[in-house]
């Protein structure tokens, strides 16, 4: 199994996107997103290019679970900047 390279967004916001990944309750969740900085939004507009371009090995299960929001990652993927993409992620739908 190959290693990523992961994005410099990615690597400097590691803490931020695994607290936003642990936490189960959608108010938390919408509050780090509110709070979060232009380098964090970035980072998950990052995440969710590369899982659409299948940078990332993922099992059936992960797979399966993200196809419902595929359009959803699709927008967050095609943003350019951080109002778009902070606008679209607040105005989408409840993250797995």
């Amino acid at each position: 199994m190959s290693t990523y390279n992961y994005s410099p967004y990615v690597k400097e916001n590691f803490e931020f996107l695994q607290r936003l990944s642990k936490t189960s309750s959608d108010k938390k969740k919408n509050a780090l997103i509110l709070s979060a900085s232009a380098d964090q939004i970035l980072a998950i507009v990052e995440i969710c290019a590369n899982i659409l371009k299948h940078n990332f090995t993922l099992s059936r299960r992960q797979r399966k679970k993200l196809v419902q929001f595929a359009d959803f990652y699709r927008a967050i993927a095609r943003t350019r900047t951080e109002k778009s993409a902070r606008n679209r992620i607040q105005k989408g739908v409840v993250l797995p």
